[in-house]
């Protein structure tokens, strides 16, 4: 849903940086085990309408092996569901105004359809997560007649909703054991009928933690390895409901370090923050855009936004992609009308610069690992350091969120200086570790040094 109307339902709430308040820090609990595939690579948000000029799963399946090229391991769709006609936004309505939860927007195509795109993709080593949405349905829903108790009404008994701004949607009523039975039955159709991998729940907080925990467990007893993503923050969600959350957060701040509101070095006090806030487990879902926000090179700058990118490639967490991020495309989507992406606009350095981060957050488990430390610099208001490890795999990252060409001194702990660091983004240069101690940047510059350890790098 809209951004602002889940920062109402944040400022509504105690919050704490974004975060819904919990009563005790979690990061000394495990919390629960994400499924080995979900970090393995970055996920990838498709809106089907305007992802191909068909505007169907065809027009998908037909483009994955060009997403799997680009290095994507997971897809998430948006809602797949037929919209409301009621009270509809734009001349095809937003697709998050679901108005039969069990069935397939004929416009995108048929059953076998969807059957055919979960078939590639698991033949390809893919997966598939889809968007729930369950907190409301449209105007018109199919149950909204026949079931009226499973929605939430007013003091004069007319349907209602949290949000006044999603006109064309009411919310469902989960003190009803209608409800909580109906939106049981859809979860476990999708993965029953489908083989889907996961889900993706919209305002997951503003449907009841306990509905969300027996879910789980119903849906596991399917499918061992199911994967739950909320579009919430809220650590809590994590000991037994959802394995990764949105991290505001984490965008957030870097909008304000590029609005020059914040020092560079506050992304790195919040990363080792959120460390405690969360269970260990927990897997963040890191993004510069996504349909609720504008398209990267708008809000972090067409030639500026690569050390902004390149941090959510570079520390724990699932990276997100934006269908038509990768062809550095400025112009966004629209939910509500036939958008399509120019594909034919791609910027072919932005592409460039894209599949190669993926590839080394692919080739280096030290990127995604929980491993960080933070190395002090004399640049700390425009510049970041820090080492990221997983065994024997270390990774220097150097990022210039500055628009100066800098000269920075970093204090690389004495034992690397006598080391070889080869630079994963040429590989052909190799530096001592005392050479990095001392090192000018230019403007915006993406810096990864990984540290040879005594035979020939890896990394390719």
């Amino acid at each position: 849903m809209g951004a602002a109307g889940i920062q109402n339902e944040i400022i509504r709430k105690k919050f704490f940086l974004g975060i819904e308040s919990d009563q005790k820090q979690y990061g000394r609990l495990p919390g629960l085990q994400p499924p080995a595939w979900a970090s393995a690579g970055p996920l990838y948000e498709v809106f089907v309408r305007n992802f191909s000029k068909t505007g169907n799963l065809n027009g998908l399946t037909e483009n994955i092996s060009c997403l799997k090229e680009l290095g994507i391991k997971t897809i998430w769709l948006m809602p797949l569901q037929p919209i409301g006609r009621a009270g509809r936004k734009g001349k095809l309505g937003c697709p998050y105004a679901i108005r039969d939860h069990l069935a397939i927007n004929p416009h995108y195509g048929s059953e076998k359809d969807l059957r055919k795109l979960v078939s590639v993709l698991h033949a390809a080593d893919m997966r598939l997560i889809i968007d729930l949405v369950i907190n409301h349905g449209a105007l018109d829903h199919v149950r909204a007649m026949t079931h009226p108790s499973m929605f939430r009404h007013d003091r004069q008994g007319r349907f209602t909703r949290k949000i006044a701004d999603w006109s064309d949607v009411i919310d469902f009523d989960y003190s009803s054991a209608d409800t909580r039975k109906y939106m049981l039955e859809v979860m476990l159709y999708w993965i029953r009928e489908f083989d889907i991998d996961g889900y993706r729940c919209d305002v997951a907080g503003m449907v009841p933690l306990d509905f969300w925990e027996t879910a789980l467990e119903k849906m596991l007893k399917i499918k061992s390895d199911i994967f739950m993503l909320a579009e919430w923050q809220r650590p809590r969600l994590h000991m037994q409901a959802f394995q990764a959350s949105y991290d505001w957060v984490t965008y957030l701040v870097l909008k304000d370090i590029y609005q020059g509101k914040r020092p560079a070095a506050d992304i790195l006090r919040w990363l080792n923050e959120r460390q405690k806030l969360y269970p260990q487990n927990a897997l963040p879902l890191l993004f510069t855009e996504n349909h609720d926000f504008p398209r990267t090179p708008v809000v972090f700058g067409r030639r500026s936004f690569y050390p902004f990118a390149a941090l959510i490639f570079a520390i724990a967490g699932i990276p997100l992609l934006y269908n038509g991020q990768e062809s550095g495309l400025k112009k966004g989507i629209s939910l509500f009308d036939h958008d399509p992406i120019p594909w034919e606009n791609q910027n072919q350095t932005i592409y460039d610069f894209y599949k190669n981060i993926i590839r080394l957050r692919r080739d280096n488990a030290a990127l995604a690992s929980q491993n960080i430390k933070a190395l002090k610099n004399d640049r700390t208001a425009s510049v970041i350091t820090f080492l990221k490890s997983a065994g024997n795999d270390e990774v220097l990252v150097i990022l210039n969120f500055g628009s100066q060409r800098t000269k920075i001194k970093i204090p690389l702990p004495a034992q690397y200086h006598i080391r070889e660091w080869r630079n994963l983004l040429n590989t052909s240069i190799v530096k001592k570790g005392q050479e990095l101690a001392n090192i000018e940047l230019k403007p915006y510059e993406v810096l990864f040094w990984k540290r040879k350890t005594g035979h020939l790098d890896s990394a390719r």
